[in-house]
């Protein structure tokens, strides 16, 4: 019985440590891609830099 509440309150921490997926496009006003464009959330060290097409994604954590 003991092995189960450990196993619960393990699940349960882990979901309350749940990660955010941001993504996205970077376009210039011609609606043109931007390649190696810097996209980050600000304050923290959370991002990432766009592929050829623009697009990019990264996970973030609640905060």
């Amino acid at each position: 019985m003991k092995s189960v509440f450990t196993l619960l309150g393990m699940v349960l921490t882990f979901s309350l440590q749940a990660q955010n997926q941001i993504s996205g496009k970077v376009t210039d006003r011609n609606e043109q891609p931007i390649a190696g464009a810097n996209v980050y959330l600000e304050g923290t060290y959370d991002g990432a830099t766009t592929n050829s097409f623009g697009e990019f994604s990264f996970s973030t954590k609640n905060r």
